[in-house]
């Protein structure tokens, strides 16, 4: 999808199927993860921006509260994947713990505007995977 395409669910679902070629990995569309591990069954969220935001900045991360809580609980791994939209393609994707994610959000959560999804945080993909 070369030049501006790709909507967050399009984006999103090139996300998840990079990460399910790369690391060998499973949909698992539970309501906490997105993907496992076939044979040890290790759980992992797949979260997605893009290269750049609407004003030029770079992409961000958007993850909720409630979900981030929830995954928690399942001790898995997030994976962060970057999206080119000159290329239509998956640029950067990688592993992330998720404690390193939640040092990252602890205490900065923020109302989003949709009341019935909650709070939120945005997190630049430069500060997430250290560009």
């Amino acid at each position: 999808m070369p030049g501006n395409s790709g909507s967050a669910r399009t984006v999103g679902a090139k996300a998840e199927h990079a990460a399910r070629r790369k690391y060998g990995l499973v949909t698992d569309n539970a309501e906490a993860y997105d993907l496992r591990h076939p044979s040890n069954g290790y759980v992992y969220s797949v979260k997605a921006c893009r290269t750049e935001n609407r004003r030029g900045g770079p992409g961000r991360f958007r993850l909720w509260r409630e979900s981030h809580e929830a995954f928690l609980g399942h001790r898995g791994t997030y994976i962060f994947a970057v999206y080119a939209p000159e290329s239509g393609r998956i640029w950067k994707l990688e592993k992330v713990p998720q404690a390193e994610v939640d040092e990252l959000v602890r205490g900065r959560w923020y109302e989003s505007g949709h009341q019935h999804k909650g709070k939120q945080i945005k997190l630049s993909w430069r500060d997430v995977l250290g560009e």
